[in-house]
């Protein structure tokens, strides 16, 4: 991912905030500017370090798990009412980064892991991307 120098450079903040956070050390991180959402994802533009917007912005599945955190409240992703242009820190837990998988186009919510041929109708897989998952969506303060 574009953003891994950037992780591995901060690595020594990042584990100490995500030790405090009571995640394991192997989560990933992504701090940036909120550019959309809609009822199951967040769109965020990613900065590193030095300030610099990545060139294309991510994609971050919503699940019923993830937690959202504005100031020191939690509530639940729907009555967050994230709003673009919101900075933000998304993290990822480990295993549930970005991945390429398999589907068919007859039956998508079936995902594979590798090229292959549909268990139900025999098609042949087609490759799509799979948004990482957010664990937790931290906004800043407004």
């Amino acid at each position: 991912m574009h953003m891994m120098g950037w992780r591995r450079g901060a690595a020594v903040g990042v584990v100490g905030l995500l030790f405090t956070a009571g995640l394991v050390a192997s989560d990933a991180t992504y701090k940036g500017t909120i550019s959309a959402v809609d009822k199951a994802r967040v769109q965020v533009r990613s900065v590193d370090a030095a300030g610099k917007p990545s060139p294309k912005p991510e994609w971050f599945a919503v699940t019923a798990k993830t937690k959202v955190v504005r100031g020191t409240t939690t509530v639940p992703f729907a009555a967050a009412k994230i709003k673009t242009g919101e900075r933000a820190t998304v993290i990822v837990g480990e295993g549930d980064g970005a991945a390429v998988e398999w589907v068919c186009p007859m039956h998508p919510e079936i995902p594979r892991a590798a090229a292959g041929a549909c268990p139900i109708c025999s098609m042949t897989l087609k490759e799509r991307a799979r948004p990482a998952k957010a664990a937790e969506i931290r906004l800043e303060a407004q």
